[in-house]
């Protein structure tokens, strides 16, 4: 019987929430100094690009990868359901129409 030592599913998986977690409020405070400018947008690209590298490449550094393509698309994501709401809401109450 081969020993499980070294496929220890419960130290990865809390890196891969800690990735998350700290790219998460790394572009929180990137958007709360300046909302939709150039840093918030150049650093969810880079968090969603590079956890994505992270996530692809099979090792230790997927739950890692995929804690940062969370982080990356947390924010995109968020504003598309946003837009999502307020559209459905304006179509209806008949407040939007598109003719």
């Amino acid at each position: 019987m081969e020993s499980n030592a070294f496929n220890s599913a419960g130290d990865r998986g809390e890196l891969g929430v800690a990735a998350g977690a700290i790219g998460l409020l790394a572009v929180v405070v990137a958007f709360a100094l300046d909302p939709l400018g150039a840093p918030v947008v150049v650093l969810s690209w880079t968090l969603l690009l590079g956890g994505l590298a992270l996530a692809i490449v099979p090792g230790r550094t997927r739950p890692v990868g995929k804690g940062l393509v969370f982080a990356g698309a947390a924010l995109p994501l968020a504003a598309f359901l946003f837009l999502w709401v307020a559209v459905s809401f304006g179509v209806l109450t008949g407040s939007v129409t598109w003719w």
